[in-house]
């Protein structure tokens, strides 16, 4: 449970302060020893409240490729769902995105 082992999560693409061309790489890696992962959902706000991109696939590297609607600023994290309602946000990262 809780007591035994913390829950981890860090998104290592896309970085802090960097631009991307779309589409945009997302990796965040989880380490939940002892607790059972649901999911791992990628989040934007491109200036309008933070909204749920969708889901990353694989483990323990999850991956996702987001292309916005138009060239934009962002800020994103990842969450991790685990043992069926809790979670936990990665540290947001502020990028631009490019076409």
């Amino acid at each position: 449970g809780e007591a035994c082992c913390p829950v981890f999560i860090t998104m290592t693409m896309p970085v802090n302060n960097q631009s991307y061309t779309a589409p945009v790489p997302f990796e965040v890696g989880v380490h939940a020893t002892g607790h059972t992962i649901v999911r791992v959902e990628i989040w934007a706000n491109t200036g309008t409240g933070f909204v749920k991109l969708g889901n990353a696939t694989g483990g323990p590297i999850y991956l996702y490729s987001w292309t916005p609607s138009a060239a934009t600023g962002a800020q994103v994290f990842a969450r991790v769902i685990y043992d069926t309602t809790k979670q936990k946000d990665s540290v947001i990262a502020l990028i631009g995105v490019t076409f």
